[in-house]
């Protein structure tokens, strides 16, 4: 008995860790998207010389993009695990966006931020579906009442966001954000072992029908970008 306890407590310690690291790494990277998200518009018509038209043209490509590749993320991620994935994809997106602020101003800022949006947010489905996957039911509210932290996170981020682009300029303002999502992605990695062994034991590899479809990952992109990240 003593055993199924202490069996029982260590799953509990490991799912609460699981759940908070998640959250966590959310919030950061909300911090980091809230400050240039909303600068994103600005930024194409006045830096790289865009027509209203065209930058209404990026940001109606940018969901499909995500749709897309949230399918080949799901696939990938049966092989290589949903958090692995998630880094990889993210780590991606991170190294576009420093390259975003390298590059001229011309349409080659406009592909390298699609590739970046679709990269950063193909993955919500599979981090969502390690919430659901660890999280109890019981307690499934409590941890989406998290969210409106990152609510708030995020429009508090985007003021600082308009004084880092006034007194700094657009691109090192993504320098920024790029730094802060880094930081979620180092936090995200914290639990690679803790999933693969789930992963392992054939537990923790339901992703949710609606994160598979990609309609929760448009929902959540509804969030993290308002025009996406």
């Amino acid at each position: 008995a003593s055993l199924t306890a202490a069996a029982a407590a260590a799953a509990r310690r490991r799912e609460v860790r699981i759940a908070a690291t998640v959250c966590c790494a959310d919030v950061v990277s909300m911090l980091g998207s809230g400050m240039t998200i909303k600068f994103f518009p600005l930024f194409f018509w006045k830096e790289v010389g865009l027509t209203p038209i065209e930058v209404q043209a990026v940001f109606a490509l940018a969901p499909a993009g995500i749709a897309a590749l949230a399918q080949v993320a799901q696939r990938v991620s049966k092989k290589f695990g949903r958090i692995q994935t998630t880094l990889a994809t993210k780590l991606c997106g991170i190294a576009l966006l420093v390259s975003m602020t390298r590059a001229g101003d011309g349409y080659a800022v406009v592909v390298l931020y699609l590739l970046r949006t679709w990269l950063m947010n193909c993955s919500q489905g599979l981090t969502r579906s390690v919430l659901n996957d660890y999280v109890r039911k019981a307690e499934r509210a409590r941890w989406n009442a998290a969210e409106s932290i990152n609510l708030f996170s995020w429009s508090g981020s985007a003021v600082l966001g308009g004084y880092l682009v006034d007194r700094y300029g657009y691109r090192f303002t993504f320098l920024i954000t790029a730094a802060l999502q880094l930081t979620s992605a180092c936090i995200l990695s914290s639990i690679v072992f803790l999933v693969q062994d789930e992963r392992a034991d054939g537990e923790g590899l339901r992703v949710s029908a609606a994160s598979s479809s990609g309609c929760s990952l448009l929902a959540a992109e509804a969030r993290e970008d308002r025009t996406v990240t």
